[in-house]
């Protein structure tokens, strides 16, 4: 675990930034392979993923210099003490450990913060939304005791605004790529083995066959009359079936409590007065927002 202001955090994300950046252009691969000799972008990439792994083996060192099997402070010290106490653990070297690393933070980091931010941009454009959050934060939490992830259960309009940006803005928009292991028939269609598929995450949020006029930013479809939840399967944002997202449950909890917490003490405004707040996405390998400012005034 780091301290908010540590540098070796700071420049960890930064590299996990570039890396992402530059993931956008192996989308394009996937489709067309040729694209590849026309840019040093994968160059750039691998650069980028060297300084990286030489970053955390520089971690993991500091880890084993340091570690108590008395003193389990993070995920790294349970890895160690499991190889050292147990036979399957042999198996997860110092290599799969850096890339398991990445996988937490590159999972956990940008996607996230992709989503929040989205979440407080559609706030600032959306003051009737953002006022009946607020309302119903207010009305839950009181005084201004601290957000349980339990309390989402009566937080449903709160939970649903969530949703409602997930379905519009999902950070992954074209999924993660899959390998197909043997042909299949799907649709009236042949799928080769060893074909790359995607799935279209944000055409199926946007499907009218599923969701009436599906441009519209409308928390309430995903409530019912008695104002629960509803509808739960409709939103495909992590993908489905058994490969979806692993850290779903993860970043549904830290979305609602990051966004119930700054709703609960601030009011989010445009940066500019009298200026919407510019909500168009840039694609790449996640989907983020345009990088402005906001205003946030303290309730």
């Amino acid at each position: 675990r780091f301290e908010f202001d540590d540098p070796r955090f700071d420049l960890l994300l930064k590299r996990l930034q570039e890396a992402t950046k530059v993931n956008a252009f192996f989308l394009a691969v996937n489709f067309l392979p040729f694209v590849r000799f026309f840019s040093n972008t994968e160059d750039q990439f691998l650069r980028t993923i060297e300084t990286t792994s030489a970053h955390i083996r520089e971690l993991l060192t500091d880890h084993k210099e340091t570690y108590d099997p008395d003193n389990i402070r993070d995920f790294v010290d349970l890895v160690l003490q499991m190889r050292a106490t147990s036979t399957d653990g042999r198996h997860f070297n110092d290599q799969n450990l850096a890339r398991a690393i990445v996988d937490l933070f590159g999972a956990g980091s940008e996607t996230t913060a992709a989503t929040l931010q989205f979440l407080l941009y559609y706030m600032a454009n959306h003051s009737d939304v953002q006022a009946r959050c607020q309302s119903e934060i207010d009305e839950v939490l009181g005084d201004g005791r601290a957000v349980k992830y339990s309390d989402r259960d009566r937080l449903t309009y709160t939970e649903a605004t969530v949703m409602e940006v997930l379905r519009l803005r999902p950070v992954g928009p074209f999924g993660f790529p899959h390998h197909v292991s043997r042909d299949i028939e799907l649709g009236g269609y042949t799928i080769q083995k060893g074909s790359v598929c995607f799935s279209n995450i944000i055409a199926m949020g946007k499907d009218p066959n599923t969701f009436d006029d599906p441009e519209r930013f409308d928390p309430t479809r995903w409530l019912d009359k008695n104002g629960d939840i509803t509808g739960r399967e409709r939103l495909v944002t992590f993908s489905v079936g058994p490969r979806n997202c692993v850290g779903e449950l993860v970043a549904r909890m830290e979305l609602f409590m990051f966004f119930t917490s700054i709703l609960q003490f601030y009011t989010v405004l445009p940066g500019v007065e009298g200026k919407p707040v510019d909500l168009t996405p840039t694609l790449g390998f996640i989907m983020k927002g345009v990088d402005q400012n906001l205003i946030f005034r303290k309730r």
